[in-house]
């Protein structure tokens, strides 16, 4: 990725994470009691947007394909120099490789997004949601992501993840293993 795009998707996601980026749950993922009145009493109307219905399937797809370990499709929506960027380790990026074995095989039962909003800028469209998921038999992970996608021909590839745990217990943000320690003697 050019330096050029690197900038534009650091300023996006600073811009997104800073509020201005306005949340909003898409449509398919809206509870049936999702309409809770504003502070005038009436329903609250969410309008699923272009890129919303765009990008939420392809979260769906990014989704079902880990759950599935289908590495062969995850690969496919994510650029080559992804990484995950923890908001607990902000100077610790995750590459691709890692977050990849690290996600590949980890179980998933159920996954839900919700909350989602979109935000373009140019070839670069930032998606915030919710996200909630349980491993079989354990208590639901709840996190908030931004994901930065970038046009790439005609796909639109996964660059980059900011992520906040929200709840710690089975929490699906990976950590940088620690750096091998080496023993003065050189053996380690």
């Amino acid at each position: 990725m050019k330096h050029a795009n690197v900038r534009r998707i650091f300023l996006a996601v600073a811009i997104a994470i800073s509020g201005v980026a306005g949340a909003a749950r898409p449509a398919s993922a809206q509870p049936s009691d999702a309409a809770s009145p504003d502070e005038g009493g009436s329903p609250k109307v969410v309008t699923m947007t272009r890129w919303m219905k765009v990008f939420s399937d392809l979260e769906n797809q990014l989704a079902l394909a880990l759950q599935k370990k289908d590495e062969a499709q995850v690969t496919q929506l994510l650029a080559d120099d992804f990484e995950l960027r923890r908001t607990d380790e902000p100077g610790e990026p995750l590459p691709r490789a890692e977050w990849l074995r690290a996600n590949l095989g980890r179980p998933v039962a159920t996954f839900e997004a919700t909350e989602m909003a979109t935000r373009a800028f140019g070839d670069v469209i930032l998606v915030s949601f919710r996200w909630i998921e349980r491993a079989p038999g354990g208590s639901p992970a709840e996190s908030t992501y931004v994901d930065a996608w970038t046009k790439s021909g005609d796909s639109w590839k996964l660059a980059a993840r900011y992520a906040t745990a929200l709840t710690t217990a089975n929490a699906p943000l990976p950590k940088v293993a620690p750096p091998h320690e080496v023993r003065p003697d050189g053996k380690g």
